[in-house]
């Protein structure tokens, strides 16, 4: 399978700071239609809307939001790096801005550039640690000062857009023939706006009765809707949720792409530190929803559960956070990712394409948690019951094997979760460490011969503990 080495000119948008201070007001700025819809020339030749449906959109009678209760990876395809433009991850990154016109970069010659190729191995990582969720992070970047922008697809060089067209669609499809679905998603900007922008000018929020609004809104999304993109997450939608949520009922996106906001809306005084704050029912009733751990734990406490069979709300683990009262750079820690997902929150783990400096530094520490992903993802597979984990001694999944006496961390709580639920089924978390399904003598077998392979040669004894329940 070949790849077309050609492409056609990119150039920047012009507009820069007046037009990052104009989308930042949220006034109405001119309709998006009456703006260059081409500023790139032929790189973002307009989509027809013919046809597009234009609302007010109705729920059908008797619909209800279907909670995806799986847990996400993020693919961070922007992560905020320096060395180019964008901020695109320097693996993803090929001269989209400086030479969009290529040709990529192919050193092994297997006609697949190499930036596909690192992303498709991302997608391999993810999908054989047992996700099936996934979601790229801003793949087209954002120019560095400016806002995220909505546009993900259009700035993009053109043979960056035949790759997710050709291979991603590809790796997708397999999938699906498996029988084993991948629900890929893209995370962009908000408010929408014309696709063909590098800023946001004329940004505003989309008015579904409108022409201009729901073209624009289609020119953004259809593209991915092609490749096979089952989600559309918009940053800082929060407070514009009934827009997202009209949208999804349009004829052109029901049952076949769904829309996700950040960050979470609430009722309450305020949306800072302080006060009691409850996730709005109305909004959450009504849109799938997501925000960083530090949103979450500040603005709600958790305090009331969410209903985890009406609602689907998100909470992004990503390294380490600034809680209200904490101090900057606290990490999140294992209990806070269980007693989140416990109580209704679907976890999200930021980053398995980042590299992240965020690690716990212990002179005890057999191994070191990446807090971005690893340690993220062996929590995933504690709480969801799947998955290889690496220490079946390292019970509170810290990256520390504290075992040396029945009142340290780790063997004090699986003896205090295997006594809890002894002679019965469960979990890992539940003392069911060999992954039979059955808590038993067997598993208090398995966690002291662990402990002594740890004590007499420093091996670390893991074990698989299986599909995940969402596996076919």
């Amino acid at each position: 399978m070949g790849i077309k080495f050609t492409a056609t000119g990119l150039v920047a948008a012009s507009c820069m700071t007046a037009c990052v201070a104009s989308a930042q007001t949220g006034t109405p700025q001119q309709p998006i239609d009456s703006i260059d819809i081409n500023p790139f020339g032929e790189n973002c030749p307009p989509l027809s809307c013919a046809g597009v449906s234009v609302g007010p959109f109705q729920a059908p009678e008797g619909w209800a939001l279907k909670p995806d209760r799986r847990p996400v990876v993020v693919l961070q395809l922007r992560n905020g790096n320096p060395n180019n433009p964008l901020g695109i991850s320097p693996s993803w990154y090929d001269d989209d801005f400086e030479n969009p016109d290529g040709p990529p970069t192919d050193d092994d010659l297997n006609g697949i550039p190499d930036v596909f190729d690192w992303l498709l191995n991302q997608l391999d990582v993810a999908y054989d640690l047992g996700y099936r969720r996934m979601v790229m992070r801003l793949p087209a970047g954002s120019l560095r000062g400016g806002p995220m922008t909505s546009s993900q697809w259009w700035p993009m060089p053109e043979w960056k857009r035949d790759g997710f067209e050709m291979f991603v669609a590809a790796w997708l499809a397999e999938k699906n023939e498996l029988g084993d679905p991948v629900s890929l998603g893209v995370y962009a900007g908000y408010p929408i706006n014309d696709p063909c922008e590098w800023s946001m000018t004329g940004a505003r929020y989309p008015d579904p009765t409108v022409l201009a609004d729901v073209c624009a809104f289609y020119r953004n999304v259809k593209p991915w809707m092609d490749v096979g993109v089952k989600e559309y997450w918009l940053d800082a939608s929060g407070p514009d949720w009934p827009t997202m949520a009209t949208f999804q009922h349009s004829p052109d996106y029901a049952g076949k792409i769904r829309f996700g906001g950040e960050a979470i809306p609430n009722i309450g005084p305020g949306n800072g530190c302080g006060g009691q704050k409850t996730p709005d029912p109305g909004a959450v009733a009504a849109s799938p929803f997501v925000a960083l751990f530090s949103f979450v734990v500040s603005r709600f406490g958790l305090s009331e559960p969410v209903d985890p069979m009406a609602t689907q709300l998100g909470v992004m683990f990503n390294g380490h956070h600034v809680q209200c009262g904490a101090s900057e750079g606290q990490e999140w820690q294992f209990p806070d990712l269980r007693r989140i997902q416990s109580e209704g929150w679907v976890p999200w783990i930021d980053g398995l394409a980042t590299n992240s400096q965020w690690r716990r530094q212990n002179e005890q520490a057999p191994y070191q948690f990446d807090y971005s992903f690893k340690y993220g993802a062996e929590g995933i597979h504690r709480i969801y019951d799947f998955g290889t984990l690496t220490a079946i001694i390292d019970f509170n999944n810290d990256g520390l094997i504290e075992v040396r006496d029945y009142d340290e961390p780790d063997l004090a709580a699986f003896l205090d979760a295997w006594y809890d639920n002894a002679m019965g089924p469960g979990t890992y978390l539940e003392g069911d460490v060999n992954g039979d399904d059955v808590v038993d003598a067997a598993d208090v077998s398995a966690f002291f011969a662990a402990i002594s392979d740890w004590n007499q040669n420093g091996t670390l004894v893991g074990v698989d503990l299986g599909p995940a329940p969402w596996h076919p």
